[in-house]
Order: structure tokens, then sequence, then C-alpha cells
């Protein structure tokens, strides 16, 4: 059972069909979920001497997961997709985490400190797409959310995310931490990119806010919640 549920998780992750019995075994799911996920956050940091003690342990990874699903969890419920769980969600988040294991390549072995940051900062643009596009793809399958529900479910908890942090300025320090590494301050190119994301974010959430309400209130009248 347990091959078959680790080679589920690398079929989630290349967006293929599950094998496994998911229902019935979703208690091993979960847990292998959350393994992975202390494992890549223990990844993150593995080569940093200098990060705190609490943050090389992979546990601020889980408990990032359990929050981030209960999260999303309750924004998407209002546009009522379907076998809407927090079991079901966590299992999902979860289940993003494998492509995070690249954090753990140890660049900063063989590249100099200006180039080990550009290839973190790469490394975090790259899991950050892939994992929303797991996520994407959980909307529209497992969800069964049609295409501009799905997007908008997809958008809105990470703008929000983001919006929130950029307000208080700690947008590079918590790209840093997922990135494990140290982004350069000040006039760097991952700074501009990430003025460029957090500009993004403020002028997209109205827009993402008024089309979550709208649909929100158009499924509610078009069909009963389907909480199976």
């Amino acid at each position: 059972m347990l091959g078959t549920i680790l080679a589920d998780f690398g079929r989630f992750a290349l967006f293929k069909p599950l094998k496994g019995d998911v229902r019935t075994d979703w208690l091993v799911y979960i847990l292998v979920g959350l393994a992975i996920t202390w494992i890549v956050g223990i990844g993150r940091t593995w080569d940093d001497a200098y990060a705190p003690l609490w943050l090389r342990s992979g546990l601020p990874s889980v408990g990032y997961a359990i929050v981030l699903a209960a999260f999303i969890w309750v924004v998407v419920a209002a546009l009522r997709p379907g076998r809407w769980t927090y079991r079901n969600v966590l299992l999902m988040v979860t289940m993003t985490a494998a492509p995070g294991i690249i954090y753990a390549i140890p660049v900063e072995r063989f590249l100099d400190e200006s180039a080990a940051r550009a290839a973190n900062f790469i490394f975090l643009a790259i899991v950050a797409a892939w994992r929303m596009a797991l996520y994407f793809s959980f909307l529209r399958g497992a969800a069964k959310l049609p295409p501009i529900a799905a997007t908008v479910a997809a958008l809105l908890p990470p703008t929000l995310i983001l919006a929130f942090v950029s307000a208080y300025g700690a947008l590079e320090i918590v790209a840093g931490n997922m990135g494990g590494t140290d982004l350069p301050p000040g006039e760097s190119i991952a700074a501009s990119v990430l003025f460029f994301i957090a500009a993004l974010c403020w002028i997209s959430l109205p827009v993402l806010v008024i089309a979550w309400v709208a649909l929100a209130i158009i499924r509610r009248r078009a069909k009963p919640r389907n909480a199976t």
C-alpha cells in the first residue's frame, strides 16, 4: 500500500491520475504528505549553518501547510466546489510539497554568492509555478470547478497572502525563507520582481474579490453544495 501511495504522490506531481484508494486510505496519504512536507522543509535550509534551529527543523513547513489548507478551504468554499472538505484540501496542499525538494540542491557549494542567490530565486519561481499549476488542476479535476471559477479560486488565496505580506514590507523576507536563502535587498533583480508581484497583487485583488463574490452568488443559486 505504501508503495502505491508514494507512487501516487509522484503521479500527482506529474498531473497523472492517482491509482490508490484515497477515500479508504486518506489518513495514510495525509501522514505521508506531511512527512514529505517536513523533509522538504528540512531540505530548504539544511545547508544554511546560520539558519535558526526552529527553521532548520522543517516543522514550520508542516505548520504552514496545515494553516494554508485551512485558509484555502475557507476562501474557496463559497464557490461551492465538489468534494470540498478540509481533509481533501490538506491532502492536496501536502501533495504539492514534493517539487520543493529542488531547494535542497546545495548551489552555494559550487556557485558564488550572487549566482547562488539567483539560482535559489529561480528555483522559488519554478516551484511556485509548478504548485500553482497542480492546485489549478486539482480545482478543475477533483473539485469540478468550471474554468472561470477555478481561476478565481486559484488566484485569490495567494493574492490575498502576498498582498498582506507586502503591506508589512516582509515579502523579501518571506520569499527568502521559502527559497532557503537571503535575497539581496535594494535594487536587485529579485527585489524588482518582488515589487512587481506585490503591485500586481494589489491591482488584481479588487477584481478577484468582486469576481469571487459574484461567482459565489451565482453558484449558490445554481445548485446545492456537493459536500461528498
